[in-house]
């Protein structure tokens, strides 16, 4: 992410709103609170009531219908959740990984488990009517637009008098252009870039302000319970990032302080991941030695190639052996005779 990319969703995270137009139509896009989160959970579940006492069922209601009917199987309905399942505890086996190398291996898998679950259910969407859920999230739609659009950047006046302006009162291509804008602001807002911003120089520069304490306060210059969540999640992460580098044993390397994709994935290894991988590399002992050797520690890890020891901040074991071979061939003049390698890579070992 370029610098420039990193200021901009920094400023629209502090500012709290964003703008975009369609139609000549400027929009001030509320960034939401957990006070609003919470008003539009409740519209949801309101829909989801009107939709039942109008006789429109439930998915669940439609699905027990169609499985004993044979329309639907339950077995694919079992796969959907297996497929499910398997992907959540991927992702969550995923942040506990130490190698970069393994997690990228883990989110292929993620992905691909991605796309067969996302076939299943769009046959289970081809065969089933409207559902209460889906009756309940256009409900919401309508709140959501209502509640998060306004004139101005004050953000005291919404843009429309009535929830019903924009699937009422709106041309179909202008709504959905309206949706275009604020999708693509909840992709550019979405976790991993806010992640990005605060675990950047910019932003632990302007942490380190605050003091000490860091103060939410003293930041944002407002209470906790009137922040955006993109403005306590911001900080949250920053926060959490900075006590890391503070309560660091040793010496971060240069190149994870620089990059904030490294940083993160320093900050977030458990106490960090450095610490972690010296700790495997030192107190395991080394099995390949003889009986009476056996005291000896490993001085690698298995699957780790030289990209996960650099992100790590661990020296690549293999590329200090590859230089003691290299000092050595030195001060024999450049060339070291067979039994002479023999002898000193048996050291190394």
């Amino acid at each position: 992410m370029e610098f420039d990319d990193v200021q901009d969703i920094y400023l629209k995270i502090c500012s709290g709103y964003e703008t975009f137009s369609v139609d000549k139509k400027t929009f001030f896009l509320k960034h939401h609170t957990y006070a609003d989160r919470h008003f539009l959970k409740k519209k949801y579940n309101e829909g989801i009531v009107i939709a039942q006492q109008n006789g429109v069922k439930t998915e669940k209601d439609y699905l027990d219908f169609y499985i004993d009917k044979k329309w639907w199987s339950q077995s694919k309905e079992d796969e959907i959740r297996t497929i499910s399942s398997f992907i959540e505890n991927l992702k969550k086996s995923k942040e506990k990984l130490l190698l970069s190398s393994q997690k990228e291996s883990v989110a292929k898998t993620i992905q691909e488990e991605e796309q067969k679950l996302s076939r299943l259910l769009l046959e289970k969407k081809s065969i089933i009517p409207m559902t209460a859920e889906q009756y309940a999230e256009k409900y919401y739609n309508k709140y959501y637009l209502h509640h998060s659009l306004f004139r101005d950047e004050s953000l005291n006046t919404f843009f429309a008098e009535s929830e019903n302006y924009f699937v009422e009162e709106l041309e179909e291509e202008e709504y959905n252009l309206i949706w275009e804008s604020i999708f693509k602001s909840i992709n550019l807002l979405k976790n991993e870039n806010i992640k990005y911003v605060a675990a950047s120089g910019f932003f632990q520069n302007l942490l380190i302000l605050t003091g000490k304490e860091m103060s939410v306060f003293d930041f944002y210059g407002k209470p906790v319970a009137s922040l955006t969540v993109n403005q306590s999640d911001l900080f949250a992460y920053g926060a959490s990032y900075r006590r890391s580098i503070n309560n660091a044993t040793e010496v971060i390397p240069s190149y994870i302080l620089s990059d904030p994709l490294s940083l993160i994935d320093w900050c977030e290894g458990g106490s960090s991941s450095s610490s972690r991988a010296k700790s495997i590399m030192d107190k395991t002992p080394n099995k390949n030695k003889t009986k009476g050797e056996r005291s000896g520690r490993i001085t690698s890890i298995v699957g780790a190639n030289t990209s996960d020891y650099k992100k790590l901040g661990v020296g690549d074991p293999s590329a200090s052996k590859a230089m003691d071979l290299l000092s050595e061939a030195e001060k024999s003049g450049g060339e070291m005779a067979i039994n002479q390698v023999v002898k000193k890579t048996d050291k190394i070992k």
